[in-house]
């Protein structure tokens, strides 16, 4: 589709001749009325020539339209109302494929215009081949044809349905034409003129509406193009019908191939056609927003109107889509377009905002709610208390429970309000206050619902509060409160990190036993088991997700490559089971360590043919840093260290640039979180070997010359220095728990005898003063140590 509007209406002014064409009216939007002309003050070549004269039209008309009488022209009298009940004879014959001029004939002084019209529709809703023939010997018989028959109406009611057709007021030019109508006899001339060629548009118009009432689109197809191929010049009206037909038909191809020729002609949709089109691609699976917006933003640089339910049900598109940007452009265009906010619109504003921590714009439409004298309700500060949340804003969200009594007069805070009290603290890590947001739900006489179990369990798994999350989840069930599957999952990811592989097991059962399992669950579970080094239980759920065809996520890759950290060359059913897989991680694992065991230079030939191109190849930033960190603790633990170290700097390049040592003040800081124990390890040894070489005033590539300047001024070098940031916590979202990572790191810098030690202000510092680091650097002992800890295997 990028055709019709990418290089049409909304990439392009229309051209100088269409323009011209137009002449003072509005060029991008030309009236939808049918233009006539003075027959005296037409040009010889005029384009509107054909719609003036008949005799010109007949002769340009084919005799004969081929066409074949099926089944689908029987016709049924039940069809026609009873101010056409006279026509049922004649329409019946027609139907029924009888020699139209001998069937037509004996009518022809008793047939009103509007007879007409009926026979058309009725045959056309039959067979369009015929009623198109019909329309033809209309025009044929036109100049002939009693006018008093034709129209009989009085002179007043004429000149309504002149205007109605296209007949201009006293000084209003006609497009194509500097001449005006002036006075009563032209206008008497234009008249005629309508009564002998506008009928004939209006039946062409009536043909489109008949075969479209039928919604066979071949046949309107077939009616478009043998009016295009006699000349017959195409009024608005009858682009309309067919372009409706087709947008109802939700036939893409077609409305962009008819956008294009009508602008071609000089021809423009109205606005409200637009919006019927951009309304077919908001009703599309899978929705693509980027066509209703195109419209949206060429009617408003044309200065047309826009529909306040256009802006309103695009609105409603991006707010289920969930794209900020979108429900905001979409806003602010309503807003300058005069239209007014209702308390919905500005409600679906407030929701994506709140997704994204904005509070400050969640600020500014409860102020622009108050302007417009919207009174905001308990969902507007449930989206609010959101918002502070997702900032990292808790003492801000706690102090707005306050509003729902003093702004809104309730007794109590929402539900939802204290459910988003305890994702928010929970993702803080704070899970003793989200522990008291919980029994607050209680103490208001709320019963916890599945999103308030699911927040305080998930709270409580990310900060290693197992044995109460357990009792919670207990709870649950007496309470007759459902289990969704992510709360399964979070506790088998828990329970996975603290190796409380048994109790694992029991939640995996529960969740086979009442749900159907999802791609996102197996990851959990083959790393519960590997991890738990249960792997007879881990060959299985491999076997069953290469059964399925079920992709493994970064979770299951990292729990693989993981395992052969631990297997060595001791064949297990897992490492059978790995062999045996056709999947990609799996050849590659079989390639790296099972084929060639721990010679050196196949495990680094296959490194760099096999493994550093699987790692490029990893899109999702998240998967890579999974893999990555799975490979370097792999890679240290087998004692390929020098390989660790590479991944290490090859990852950098790719994610974690906490890694890279930097300089704060008088601290030289190497952050270690987010690292797996190998990879850790390999960043210590590469920072603490840049002092023992010499090389403490140079980090990466930047020049720092805070080390070098300390070791000359003694008061610089008693202030200065090195720390190591290592967590003391359990937590579930990191890759390795931070307790485990701050005790392996420990037992290595005692094993170097390097003079580090927790910090008194932080435990989750290790810190030295960079004069003994530089003392400790001297001595020689400290390089051959430091040789022997990089190249002898765990």
């Amino acid at each position: 589709m990028a055709s019709m509007f990418g290089a049409s209406i909304f990439c392009r002014s229309p051209t100088p001749a269409c323009s011209q064409q137009y002449g003072s009216r509005n060029s991008f939007y030309p009236p939808q009325r049918m233009p006539f002309l003075k027959l005296s003050e037409a040009a010889p070549n005029s384009s509107w020539r054909l719609c003036l004269n008949l005799k010109a039209q007949v002769a340009s008309v084919s005799e004969t339209v081929e066409t074949s009488v099926t089944s689908e022209t029987s016709f049924t009298t039940a069809e026609v109302p009873a101010r056409h009940s006279h026509l049922i004879p004649l329409i019946s014959d027609l139907s029924e494929g009888a020699h139209l001029p001998s069937a037509v004939e004996p009518w022809l002084a008793k047939l009103s215009f509007y007879d007409w019209e009926a026979l058309v529709l009725y045959v056309g809703s039959k067979d369009w081949a015929i009623a198109y023939r019909l329309v033809s010997y209309f025009k044929q018989k036109a100049p002939v044809l009693d006018v008093s028959v034709i129209w009989p109406q009085s002179t007043e009611t004429m000149e309504a349905d002149a205007n109605e057709q296209g007949v201009p007021d006293e000084g209003e030019s006609f497009p194509g034409s500097s001449a005006a109508v002036k006075d009563s006899d032209d206008k008497a001339v234009t008249l005629l003129t309508l009564k002998k060629s506008s009928p004939v548009n209006r039946l062409y118009i009536c043909l489109a509406k008949a075969v479209s009432r039928s919604r066979k689109v071949l046949e309107m197809d077939q009616l478009h193009k043998q009016i295009k191929a006699e000349g017959i010049q195409l009024f608005p009206s009858f682009y309309n019908v067919v372009l409706n037909f087709y947008i109802a038909e939700n036939l893409t191809e077609k409305i962009s191939d008819l956008v294009l020729e009508m602008e071609k002609a000089g021809i423009y949709p109205s606005p409200f056609t637009y919006e019927k089109i951009a309304f077919m691609y908001m009703k599309k699976d899978p929705l693509d927003l980027t066509m209703p917006t195109n419209i949206m933003r060429d009617l408003m640089q044309k200065g047309l109107p826009v529909s306040e339910s256009f802006f309103k049900n695009l609105l409603k598109a991006y707010w289920k889509s969930k794209d900020i940007d979108g429900v905001e452009e979409v806003f602010r265009a309503m807003q300058a377009t005069g239209h007014t906010p209702d308390q919905k619109a500005i409600f679906k504003v407030m929701n994506c905002q709140k997704l994204a921590g904005n509070y400050e714009r969640i600020l500014e439409l409860i102020e622009m709610m108050a302007n417009l004298g919207l009174s905001p309700n308990m969902n507007v500060y449930d989206e609010l208390i959101y918002a502070y949340c997702k900032a990292g804003l808790m003492d801000k969200a706690k102090e707005c429970l306050s509003l729902y009594t003093t702004k809104l007069g309730k007794e109590r805070p929402t539900l939802v309000a204290f459910n988003n009290l305890i994702h928010g603290y929970g993702k803080q890590g704070c899970h003793e206050e989200a522990m008291q947001a919980f029994e607050d739900i209680q103490s208001n006489n709320y019963r916890p619902d599945a999103v308030s179990y699911s927040s305080i369990i998930a709270a409580l798994v990310n900060a290693g509060q197992l044995t109460k999350a357990a009792q919670l989840y207990r709870m649950m069930g007496r309470q007759g409160v459902k289990t969704k599957l992510h709360i399964y999952v979070t506790l088998i990811r828990g329970y996975a990190k603290a190796d409380w592989t048994r109790e694992g097991r029991k939640i995996v059962n529960q969740m086979r036993k009442y749900h159907e399992m999802t791609p996102e669950a197996w990851g959990p579970i083959l790393r519960l088991f590997v991890d738990g080094h249960w792997y007879h239980r881990a060959a299985l759920i491999l076997a069953e997700m290469e059964a399925g065809e079920l992709p493994l996520d970064a979770e299951s890759c990292a729990a693989l490559i993981r395992s052969f950290s631990i297997l060595g060359d001791k064949p297990t059913p897992l490492s059978k089971a790995i062999e045996k897989s056709n999947l990609e991680i799996c050849k590659l694992l079989t390639s790296l360590f099972l084929a060639h065991s721990d010679n050196i230079s196949s495990v680094e030939s296959t490194f760099e043919e096999n493994v550093l191109p699987y790692l490029k190849k990893l899109e999702d930033i998240e998967h890579a840093r999974a893999v990555y960190n799975a490979f370097m603790e792999c890679f240290w633990r087998r004692g390929f260290k020098t390989l660790a170290t590479r991944l290490l700097s090859s990852a950098r390049e790719v994610y974690a640039q906490s890694t890279k040592p930097e300089v704060t003040g008088s601290e030289w800081v190497l952050d270690l979180r987010g690292l797996s124990v190998g990879g850790a390890k390999a960043a210590l040894i590469e920072w603490l070997s840049r002092v023992v070489e010499g090389q403490g005033d140079q980090i990466d590539s930047m020049q720092v010359d805070a080390l070098a300047e300390s070791a000359e001024d003694p008061k610089k070098l008693e202030a200065a220095k090195m720390v190591i940031v290592t967590g003391n916590e359990f937590q579930l979202h990191v890759i390795q728990d931070h307790g485990v990572l701050k005790r392996s790191i420990t037992d290595m810098l005692v094993d170097l005898n390097a003079p580090f030690a927790e910090s008194p202000e932080d435990p989750k510092k290790l810190e030295a003063a960079a004069a003994d680091v530089m003392k400790w650097a001297t001595n020689d002992k400290v390089k051959e140590l430091m040789d022997f800890t990089t190249k002898a295997s765990l």
